[in-house]
């Protein structure tokens, strides 16, 4: 295998092979028994890539799309199948030693919270929650039932991640004023909530997938797949989904914490879409947020001004 492949593999498998020896003892065969939620698009890499490890045993599947389901359950078929993770906790609570949950942002916690509250190691897609409190909650839990988790950022794993890291804390480049980065995703919607609905697809729970959100009607192709992230209900727009990664380096290596300061700047809230990226439709605003860093070992004073929709990051 290439090192570039077995780093990117790494990051995925972590959460397999860095349980404790604890978790491993927990089943006859001394397999790991993973419960996955999620199943498709990212779910479906993560089951693919976990469930290779040879000291998994993949023992239950969760997806509120029947048809992404019936794929993940001809490819694990002793594995069994649920469509909500409720009843999936109920039955096979004292069979699974860890959870996976890749569903959309506003589920995470949800289910993760659950699994932790039954002790179980939880790996959970980013961004971790759809809400700062509920990373708090789940920081709290990991820490009071001692479990391990993990939140899935593949590029951490990454040769090039890893490089920036030791340039910068190995003292090469000198302290650091300046980063810039960029991302050319656009999870933003402009205009009104949409009227009426639309026949739910057979093959799709619509209660279950809206979980524990407000109650809207299912829409063709606007909210599922994919599109959710551009909703404030469900998602965390462009800065959940891409800056969770492109900040993730300069956090990591310039050992950041919590801003002193935070500003942000952008059109007035509709309080059903993020912001488009500027000059999209009727967007003709620069969104931005500015933060505020003191001195480090690392780096200068360092005012961090991010236009996360398609826009640059710099620090």
């Amino acid at each position: 295998m290439k090192r570039r492949d077995f780093l990117k593999n790494t990051g995925a498998l972590a959460s397999v092979t860095f349980l404790p020896s604890s978790v491993w003892a927990l089943t006859k065969s001394g397999k790991i028994r993973t419960a996955h939620i999620g199943v498709g698009g990212k779910g479906e890499s993560n089951l693919a890539l976990i469930s290779s490890h040879s000291s998994v045993e993949v023992a239950a599947l969760c997806d509120v799309d029947s048809k992404r389901l019936a794929a993940a359950h001809k490819l694990h078929p002793t594995a069994k199948v649920f469509a909500d993770y409720r009843k999936l906790f109920d039955e096979m609570g004292h069979l699974i030693d860890a959870v996976v949950v890749s569903t959309p942002d506003h589920t995470h916690a949800p289910a993760s919270v659950m699994a932790m509250n039954m002790g179980k190691s939880v790996f959970c897609e980013k961004p971790l929650t759809h809400h700062v409190s509920e990373a708090r909650t789940m920081r709290r839990l990991a820490g009071e039932n001692n479990l391990t988790t993990q939140m899935g950022i593949q590029c951490h794993s990454s040769d090039e991640y890893r490089k920036a890291v030791l340039l910068i804390q190995s003292g090469i480049i000198g302290k650091v004023s300046t980063v810039r980065a960029w991302s050319n995703k656009n999870w933003g919607y402009e205009g009104p909530a949409p009227v009426g609905s639309d026949p739910i697809p057979e093959t799709l729970d619509w209660n279950l997938w809206l979980g524990t959100a407000p109650e809207r009607a299912y829409k063709d192709d606007l909210y599922h797949p994919v599109n959710w992230r551009k909703f404030l209900d469900f998602g965390c727009g462009t800065l959940g989904d891409m800056g969770v990664h492109i900040f993730d380096t300069p956090y990591t290596a310039l050992k950041l914490d919590a801003p002193e300061t935070i500003k942000t700047n952008c059109r007035e809230p509709d309080g059903f879409g993020y912001p488009e990226q500027y000059g999209t439709h009727t967007c003709k605003l620069h969104e931005t947020v500015s933060c505020t860093y003191s001195c480090h070992k690392y780096r200068h004073s360092l005012q961090n001004i991010t236009t996360p929709k398609g826009g640059g990051f710099l620090i």
